[in-house]
């Protein structure tokens, strides 16, 4: 449930609520999430506008006859600048939620995205991004992991129909224990649009 109220032609402020409950089957077990949260979005001018959630979240969780009850920040926040040709990004975020595997997850990211129209064929697309993911647990050690991320991607129109370009990323995982290797992956690609493309 949200209440959204216009401050001004460049601004909003409001309040959420969200309740989640989860039951596990063949168990007893359940998790209940409750976030209230105010935000706020602004166009700050012509090219940039921000907007920003902060809110707490209350946990509880029962899992084979324990309990635990944690209390944690929620956030959302992202300042974008957007133009005719371009448009890049920046965000913030920190949420609980509830897994399959019974236990309370605290979700932590950072990230940035960069588009750009190099001209009326080409256009190119950046992003990296870091999320840590943290494990409550009740029956076992809490687990801490941390996620990164890089993609770069290129496309030109080759005519009205057809497009052509490539996709590069890069990942890694760090954990509390010995890491993976990290994950390359690259991709060529050919497009083409059938009925009417406009």
């Amino acid at each position: 449930v949200s209440y959204d109220h216009t401050l001004s032609e460049r601004t909003s402020v409001g309040a959420s609520i969200g309740i989640n409950r989860t039951d596990y089957d063949e168990s007893n077990d359940s998790s209940t999430i409750i976030n209230p949260s105010v935000f706020v979005r602004t166009r700050l001018s012509e090219y940039w506008d921000a907007s920003a959630s902060v809110g707490v979240s209350f946990a509880d969780l029962d899992r084979d006859g324990s309990s635990d009850s944690s209390t944690n920040i929620s956030a959302d926040a992202s300042l974008c600048r957007t133009s005719e040709s371009e448009r890049l990004c920046g965000r913030l975020a920190r949420y609980s939620q509830a897994s399959a595997r019974e236990a309370l997850v605290t979700t932590t990211s950072a990230g940035v995205d960069w588009f750009k129209k190099l001209d009326a064929d080409q256009t190119v697309q950046l992003s990296a991004s870091v999320i840590r993911y943290t494990v409550d647990d009740i029956l076992n050690e809490n687990e801490t992991s941390h996620h990164f991320r890089v993609a770069a991607s290129y496309n030109r129109r080759i005519n009205r129909r057809m497009s052509a370009g490539v996709d590069l990323g890069a990942r890694a995982l760090r954990l509390d224990g010995p890491d993976p290797d990290p994950d390359l992956a690259g991709s060529l690609f050919l497009r083409y649009g059938l009925g009417d493309v406009g």
